[in-house]
């Protein structure tokens, strides 16, 4: 059964980048339920009304390139990157030497994190993994707090590593690639016996903007039973904007489908298809407002 994933649409980040205090003002650690019905309750039926099958919308794109520097030496890894349900890319191997061995991930375009799925062979190693991008030198990523690595035991289980987008992200080649973004992952210890699976770029999709602000909406209307404040007409505001958004992001929204293998990610053929192609619809998409 292929799986979605909320989280990967809208982060907490996303919410603060409009409402720099939402995770404090009404005593929140977290926005998930809010997130998860913008898109269960709102975004996802406007999907299904349009044709789409709302839960093959995906988030995680296929890398173009997956490369490990082993002492100086690169190894092309790309090919196991991207096949689903399979781990066989020997992290044990890449990190032989921590803290200079490297796992090097590159896409055309700009990504917020990494899926990295595991399977049985995980690391019970204590380490640090960091995260650097390419800008015009090596540059770290701060972690966002919805990354599901544990700093302590890196690659002791599949999960996300996100991170706020740096301004200053540029292209390069490496070892003869087209010129990519690429983001490298460093460890303080080799995780021993570890195999790693399919790598995805988590991007942002054209629903982040309206699911974003359908949260924000959800948050202000509940806020305004709850205490004192302008919150009535916040979420008015945002509730409105949220349709205006989304109106937008359907004419998009076609790219990120996972249709063809449905392996949980995009592939290049699957960025490129047009809303006839996954709907069915030689006329492509349409719109009612309700």
């Amino acid at each position: 059964m292929s799986v979605w994933f909320p989280n990967d649409v809208v982060y907490d980040s996303d919410l603060e980048a409009y409402e720099q205090t939402i995770l404090t003002q009404f005593g929140q650690t977290d926005w998930q339920t809010k997130r998860v019905k913008a898109l269960e309750d709102w975004a996802f039926p406007a999907l299904a009304k349009a044709g789409y099958v709302p839960e093959r919308l995906r988030t995680r794109h296929a890398p173009a390139k997956v490369l490990g520097q082993t002492g100086g030496v690169y190894t092309d890894y790309t090919a196991s990157a991207t096949t689903p349900n399979a781990a066989t890319i020997p992290l044990a191997t890449v990190f032989a030497t921590p803290a200079t061995d490297h796992l090097l991930i590159g896409s055309p375009l700009q990504f917020r994190g990494l899926s990295i799925r595991m399977l049985d062979q995980v690391s019970n190693t204590n380490g640090t993994l960091t995260v650097q991008v390419w800008a015009d030198s090596w540059e770290q990523v701060n972690p966002l707090n919805e990354t599901q690595f544990l700093n302590n035991k890196p690659f002791s289980r599949g999960g996300d590593v996100r991170w706020e987008m740096p301004g200053n992200w540029v292209t390069r080649t490496i070892n003869g690639s087209a010129p990519l973004y690429w983001a490298r992952i460093t460890l303080t210890s080799t995780p021993a016996g570890a195999f790693a699976g399919q790598i995805g770029c988590i991007r942002g999709t054209a629903l982040t903007g309206p699911v974003t602000l359908r949260t924000l909406g959800l948050i202000f209307r509940e806020a305004q039973t709850l205490q004192g404040g302008p919150w009535e007409d916040k979420a008015n505001t945002y509730l409105a904007d949220a349709e205006r958004a989304l109106e937008g992001a359907m004419l998009l929204v076609s790219r990120e489908f996972d249709t063809l293998t449905v392996d949980d990610q995009i592939d290049p053929s699957e960025a490129a298809q047009t809303t006839g192609e996954v709907t069915g619809q030689p006329t492509g998409y349409s719109w009612e407002r309700g």
